[in-house]
Parts: structure tokens; C-alpha cells; sequence
């Protein structure tokens, strides 16, 4: 579990939660790293990293893909996709298209070929949370937050535990544990 000073990491976030850090935001850039942060619960480095290309939205399936390279593994495969990949790629449906989405789909429209969704750095994002989170829900939050809070929603629709793991990116099934409080009677073993 990733240490943070001053702050309670293993607070669930709820869909209210986000939509006042949402409305906190003073620009794109915080726009799309908060959408990505918690639809995908990247970590930050993995969001910071996405460019233009890494971002997919087929309209007609209603299902937003972003490939999102990861740092703990190796040797990756993709959670989309069953080839051997440079990434791991994260697909969320879409039932409309809500702020979050029309976001990252809006900064992929703007952003110049090969350049990054967000250019800033990790510290930007850890204080960016920090900031909002203050703002918003009057206590810090930081980026193992939206983790926490997606792999317990992940794991509440009944994700097996391979599939968190492949999610994480992690190779041990003990690290996913945290996340299975929301329903244990629905995981498997796949």
C-alpha cells in the first residue's frame, strides 16, 4: 500500500465525491486527469504518460478505451485485448456521454499528435488532489483514493481476481486483496 502523509487512503470515494472535486477544477488539464484518475483508477504516472494516440472512443459500441502503460509488470497483457501488448489497455462503457468522458474525448481532440493528454508532472498531481479534495470534500485526497475507489467498484461487478490483478498490474493475487470487501461471494478464480 503506497504511503501518503496526512491522509486517509483507504476513504472510498462516491460518484457525489467526484462531481464536487469536478467542479473544483480550474482548467482542462485537472478536468482530465480527475475523469481518468476515476474512471480507470490509473496511478498518476500511468495518466500522466497518456498521449493522443492512447485514447479510443468507437462510438457505435459506446466503450472508451485508454492504453495506459504500466510500471509494475514486465512483461504486459492487454485487459482488452487477449495479443501481447506495450500496455495495458482499460476500456469503460459508456451509457451516455457523461462530463468525465466528453472530457478526455474533448483533450484528446485538442491535443497535438504524440503529445500527452496531460503535460505536467507527479507532484502537480498529488497537489492538485490535495487542493480539490480541500476544497470540495474539506480533506485531502490523493491518487490511491480514485485507485481504491475503482478496483472496489471493479470488483463489486464481479471482476475475478486475475482480472483485478491484470487491472492493478499486479502479479501477486494478495495485492488485490484490499479491493475485495466490496462483494467477496461474486469473485472467482478464472
Amino acid at each position: 500500500m503506497p504511503k501518503y502523509s496526512c491522509v486517509n487512503i483507504n476513504k472510498l470515494l462516491t460518484e457525489k465525491d467526484v462531481k464536487a472535486l469536478y467542479s473544483k477544477c480550474k482548467n482542462n488539464y485537472e478536468r482530465t486527469f480527475l475523469a481518468l484518475v476515476w474512471i480507470f483508477g490509473a496511478r498518476p504516472s500511468e495518466v500522466l504518460e497518456v498521449s493522443k494516440e492512447d485514447v479510443n472512443l468507437i462510438e457505435e459500441e459506446t466503450i472508451l478505451t485508454v492504453r495506459f502503460a504500466t510500471k509494475k509488470l514486465k512483461d504486459k497483457t492487454s485487459f482488452v485485448l487477449k495479443e501481447r501488448t506495450l500496455g495495458v489497455e482499460r476500456q469503460t462503457e459508456i451509457s451516455k456521454m457523461d462530463p468525465l468522458v466528453e472530457m478526455i474525448v474533448s483533450q484528446k481532440l485538442n491535443t497535438m499528435d504524440s503529445r500527452r493528454l496531460i503535460p505536467r508532472s507527479r507532484r502537480w498531481a498529488v497537489g492538485f488532489l490535495h487542493r480539490v479534495g480541500m476544497e470540495a470534500l474539506g480533506e485531502k485526497v490523493c491518487p490511491y483514493n480514485f485507485r481504491h475507489s475503482a478496483l472496489t467498484r471493479e470488483s463489486a461487478k464481479g471482476r475475478t481476481i486475475d482480472q483485478l490483478k491484470h487491472m492493478k498490474g499486479a502479479e501477486d493475487w494478495r495485492s488485490v486483496n484490499p479491493y475485495l470487501h466490496a462483494k467477496p461471494f461474486l469473485l472467482r478464480r478464472s
